[in-house]
């Protein structure tokens, strides 16, 4: 059975933005391949607008599924993202309606 997770990336102040611009179609592709699994994906901002960094959800059996995800996704490997944490997400309520 697929459980919802919630994966938030921090980024890396430290590394180099034009990484980004040059990897952002394949990290795109990559989403669009995994698209059953990652539901949704963006960056995520602080009310100030500087970059947090991102966020996915992803729909998968277990959390070895989601890392293996994470960290086969080309932005992982180019050290823009300093860190990542999965955290299951157990959605009580959906489009205005109580979940069992």
């Amino acid at each position: 059975m697929k459980r919802t997770f919630v994966v938030l990336f921090e980024e890396n102040s430290a590394a180099d933005p034009s990484i980004r611009d040059r990897v952002f179609p394949e990290h795109i592709s990559y989403l669009a391949k995994n698209f059953s699994s990652v539901t949704a994906a963006g960056t995520v901002f602080y009310e100030t607008g500087k970059r947090f960094g991102g966020m996915w959800i992803v729909q998968a059996a277990e959390r070895r599924e989601v890392d293996t995800l994470v960290t086969e996704d080309p932005f992982w490997p180019t050290g823009l993202r300093k860190r990542y944490e999965i955290l299951e997400w157990r959605i009580v309520f959906n489009n205005g309606e109580k979940l069992k």
